[in-house]
């Protein structure tokens, strides 16, 4: 936070398996006293600038459980959609994923 200089959470790049592919995630965690203040979605485009413009990545995704609805539209503010629902965690998982042309990131496209 800004004028308090206090961490509200983190955010980063994670590697992850999906389905067998090495997958590069936008992950993050705030504090609950951040949600809802659009701290998400900047951590979350400056995550996907950097995997996009520095590291030169294709694609990316975020893995996210159905019932987040505040994860889906981060997601989707960063021009993610929803490619496949998966078992990881022993759970089940969306995978929102893009490619760096802004496309829907199927591994296809």
């Amino acid at each position: 936070e800004k004028e308090t200089k206090e961490p509200l959470g983190q955010s980063g790049i994670v590697l992850q398996n999906v389905e067998g592919q090495t997958e590069l995630e936008i992950g993050y965690m705030l504090k609950r006293s951040a949600w809802g203040k659009g701290y998400a979605v900047e951590a979350a485009k400056g995550c996907l600038a950097y995997g996009f413009d520095e590291m030169k990545v294709r694609r990316m995704v975020s893995l996210i459980r159905p019932d987040n609805e505040a994860s889906v539209k981060v997601a989707m503010k960063m021009g993610m959609k929803k490619e496949k629902t998966i078992s990881k965690w022993d759970q089940m998982i969306d995978v929102y994923s893009v490619t760096r042309d802004g496309k829907s990131g199927s591994l296809e496209s």
